[in-house]
């Protein structure tokens, strides 16, 4: 039975998008279709379930109405071909009959060949036999045969992890050849990725380890899938699914008093308006609990206002649909944030002419009327990383540990090097915790779908649990002390 449905690229998971494509998929094989252009979104936009990517601004409905004309474009023509020869099409029939939704991005600018030498294309051409590949050679193969379904980082990202197989053995080693692989092999190859340099390992991390590891994975299924099952069994694939343990990411986030710190420092003479944009990004991010992709996609319409004592309209709130969750959420607004709001609605003030530095780093951005914000959307992050260190701030020493194997490995980081514009959020449910706003509450405002996740800022020492209790316990309505005379 034929199936046609859309996925996300998730090859190269140290990139922040992922390429949307349709599968069709039958017995005899698969084939991969592409927008035009390509989309691109995130993990947390893309809405599995239902094929589309979350969100309801004008941007998002137009891509979702994209792939919707993909999917029927496709259907069509899947339903004219079965119509016609009384069965489902066959991969390749499509690709004749719609050959410009295939290619996405020709693989001709990649060093496909393996640095051991040998013909293009991983020396194994596939008109050779089976039994005499190799597994290196099997990974290069793949990547080129893959090469409509890839982005350009994500092949090189399999083509890095086929030379790293080599650097362990050669191409040319008979424990390589498919004929002969055990899992034992792949276990050998996956305990090396993490074993010291100076016991003639590779010294990875576990992050790093697990993710070559499950680029194989997908290799050996692909492989698998394409008639190399008889060569490539369960067993194989178990050993690649294994996982290194991992520390969990360490929270970082900013307290109250360092946040008004941080908004009030004295700012340099030479600061960027992309400088003091990221500072009110983070700023009220951790006032508001707001995500990024929903800040820098605010819009005017999405400020609440109240009439003050002088009868001035001042903002109050922001009604915001999240991209994530698509839940709406109406969040209060405390003079922090009401006055960054304010700083941005005014867009006649004087360090907005396009003349001084401070504005003309701006105009680089596009500002669309309705948007609160300019669309600076990439590097927002080393921006602020940058800032802090100008400003002096946060640049205390944090131990941090990272796992190779078994092996724990200590050092110290600056603190700003674990405060990423994400970190914000998690300030606003530590002080929300701190002030005992009820966890519903809490969990509300931040948009979660589940309270577990809320009860994370919610883990409190045994010792303030008791005074509460012990304080909430103390007086009884209506109880009368034994000491007490009648």
């Amino acid at each position: 039975m034929a199936s046609l449905k859309f996925y996300l690229d998730k090859a190269l998971k140290t990139r922040a998008t992922r390429t949307v494509y349709l599968r069709y998929k039958v017995p005899a094989g698969t084939l991969t279709f592409f927008p035009v252009p390509l989309v691109e979104t995130t993990e947390a936009k893309w809405d599995q379930k239902a094929q589309r990517i979350k969100g309801t601004s004008l941007e998002v409905l137009k891509v979702n109405g994209r792939l919707q004309e993909l999917r029927k474009e496709v259907e069509a023509e899947v339903l004219r071909l079965r119509t016609a020869a009384n069965r489902d099409p066959l991969p390749s029939e499509l690709r004749t009959t719609l050959p410009h939704l295939i290619s996405k991005a020709p693989l001709a600018t990649l060093p496909v060949q393996p640095p051991t030498g040998g013909p293009a294309g991983g020396g194994w051409t596939g008109s050779d036999s089976v039994h005499t590949l190799s597994l290196p050679q099997l990974v290069f193969y793949v990547t080129r045969l893959r090469s409509s379904e890839l982005t350009e980082l994500s092949a090189r990202e399999y083509l890095t992890m086929g030379r790293c197989l080599e650097r362990f053995r050669p191409a040319t080693d008979p424990g390589w050849l498919l004929s002969r692989l055990t899992p034992l092999r792949l276990e050998e190859w996956r305990q090396w990725l993490v074993t010291p340099r100076e016991q003639g390992g590779l010294d990875v991390s576990n992050v790093t380890a697990n993710h070559r590891c499950t680029l194989l994975h997908s290799v050996l299924n692909y492989a698998r899938d394409h008639g190399f099952r008889t060569l490539l069994t369960e067993d194989h694939l178990k050993v690649m699914a294994k996982r290194f343990k991992q520390h969990k990411a360490q929270r970082e986030s900013l307290s109250a008093a360092e946040l008004v710190a941080f908004y009030q420092a004295p700012l340099p003479a030479d600061v960027s308006g992309v400088e003091m944009l990221v500072r009110d990004l983070y700023c009220l991010s951790w006032c508001t609990s707001l995500r990024q992709a929903d800040l820098v996609s605010l819009e005017i319409s999405n400020i609440v206002y109240d009439v003050d004592a002088a009868g001035q309209a001042v903002p109050c709130g922001l009604d915001v649909t999240s991209i994530k969750s698509l839940h709406t959420t109406m969040l209060p607004l405390n003079p922090l944030a009401v006055e960054i709001v304010q700083r941005w609605l005014n867009r006649t003030r004087p360090e907005l002419d396009h003349r001084p530095r401070w504005g003309r780093a701006l105009r680089s951005y596009a500002w669309p009327e309705n948007r609160l914000f300019p669309r600076v959307t990439k590097y927002r992050q080393q921006v602020i990383r940058e800032l802090w260190s100008r400003l002096n701030l946060f640049q205390e020493p944090v131990e941090v540990i990272r796992l190779s194997g078994g092996r724990q490995q200590r050092s110290l980081v600056p603190r700003c090097e674990l405060l990423t514009l994400h970190t914000a959020r998690h300030g606003f449910g530590n002080h929300m915790a701190a002030s005992n706003v009820p966890i519903e509450d809490a969990s509300l405002l931040m948009g979660h779908s589940s309270l577990t996740t809320t009860a994370i800022y919610y883990h409190r020492p045994a010792t303030q649990a008791l005074s509460r209790a012990r304080q909430a316990l103390q007086h009884l309505p209506g109880l009368k002390s034994t000491n007490e005379p009648d």
